[in-house]
């Protein structure tokens, strides 16, 4: 079982001192640019730099919360945030704000996050293509329509859930049928993945015009992705589906890499590869869905986190903690971004006063820096064809 991606470093690294792994409590072992882990039975290598990326992206997306749980509409010391955490005491207004308002918020960015930065991953290596993730090959529309079917009939958030889910299998299931005629090519995949996304599109779309002005309204806020308002009972929907399908992900993460060698290599390593390449889909539209339930389609997260991991880690792969780890700080950094735009805006008199309070959804956040680096990809890769 890997962790993290197994590849040779671009440079190599001085010798760990850390103690050889030979009991069955635990140790570790280092050769070159990989750590050998084991506990009770069970070894994984774990790329040294590619552990440091996801150490560091965690913390300082845990830097962006205790800031985003500080600033807002009703301004909070750190002090007061702590009391309000640890002890529940304080300012009433603080308490609320902090427990109830930007805590469950704070934390469904990074669950979200990282839900999205693993589903990237996945997609990208089965189709060994870095824009093949689940916002441009049409997973996270699927996952929206059925969503928007439970919404403009007034559904309860578990019954969304369950309308998101089913709407991204669906669509997994027509895209790659339509995708993997003659073998499953990257481009073509990320082809058909755009014709059907503009097909859901109208389809949404139509949905809105039959439904009534309040769940309109609703479900077009929730198409552009948001985390106002989000409470609790999200948050724990999150969690629970990310203890579910995270391990699952790590430990298919082996095969994935042998499939990303090619089919016919892989099989001559005993993997199985229709079955493997089924559960992985089923894997990463299972965390894009849920990701969509509980935020709505928050475009570019899951298409750039897992390459900024890749970039900054170093290795010739995508691992997909280092792409979690990537995609819950980049969610966090827009969310509180998007907490505090319109406030400055209004301080530089762009906006009205009285919208100084309101709350940017964090989808065009995402959406603005996405398309910066969708841009910018296209050049790298233009750049290298030339």
């Amino acid at each position: 079982m890997t962790a993290a991606r197994v590849s040779a470093p671009t440079e190599p690294e001085p010798e760990s001192t850390a103690a050889p792994a030979g009991s069955a409590a635990g140790g570790a072992q280092a050769a070159g640019g990989m750590w050998s882990l084991r506990w009770r039975g069970v070894s994984m290598r774990v790329h040294r730099r590619t552990a440091w990326v996801c150490a560091w992206c965690l913390a300082f997306a845990g830097v962006l919360l205790v800031v985003s749980l500080c600033t807002g509409a009703y301004a909070v010391a750190p002090a007061q945030v702590a009391r309000a955490l640890f002890f529940g005491t304080g300012d009433r207004l603080a308490v609320f704000f902090v427990t109830q308002e930007r805590l469950p918020q704070a934390l469904l960015a990074l669950l979200v996050g990282c839900a999205l930065g693993v589903s990237g991953a996945v997609f990208q290596n089965l189709s060994r293509n870095p824009l093949a993730s689940p916002d441009v090959i049409g997973f996270n529309s699927g996952a929206a329509t059925g969503a928007i079917a439970v919404l403009v009939v007034g559904g309860s958030s578990a019954q969304v859930a369950v309308g998101a889910i089913g709407g991204g299998l669906a669509t997994a299931a027509v895209v790659f049928l339509l995708a993997s005629r003659g073998g499953l090519h990257g481009v073509r995949l990320v082809l058909i993945g755009l014709g059907v996304t503009a097909m859901l599109g109208s389809v949404n779309s139509y949905l809105l015009t039959r439904s009534t002005l309040h769940n309109a309204q609703n479900a077009h806020i929730w198409l552009i992705g948001t985390l106002s308002g989000r409470s609790w009972g999200a948050v724990q929907v999150m969690a629970v589906a990310l203890a579910v399908l995270l391990p699952v992900s790590v430990v298919m993460g082996r095969r994935l890499r042998m499939l990303e060698m090619g089919d016919d290599l892989a099989r001559g390593l005993g993997v199985g590869v229709g079955r493997s390449r089924l559960v992985l889909t089923v894997l990463g539209v299972g965390l894009c869905a849920v990701a969509v339930a509980s935020a709505g389609p928050v475009p570019f997260v899951a298409l750039a986190a897992p390459q900024i991991a890749m970039l900054v880690a170093r290795s010739p792969g995508v691992s997909l903690m280092a792409a979690g780890a990537s995609g819950a700080l980049l969610l966090s950094a827009a969310h509180l971004v998007s907490n505090q735009v319109l406030h400055l805006f209004a301080r530089l008199q762009w906006v009205d006063d009285s919208q100084q309070d309101s709350q940017l959804p964090v989808g065009v956040t995402t959406a603005v820096l996405g398309g910066v680096y969708l841009a910018w990809v296209l050049f790298r890769r233009r750049r290298t064809t030339v």
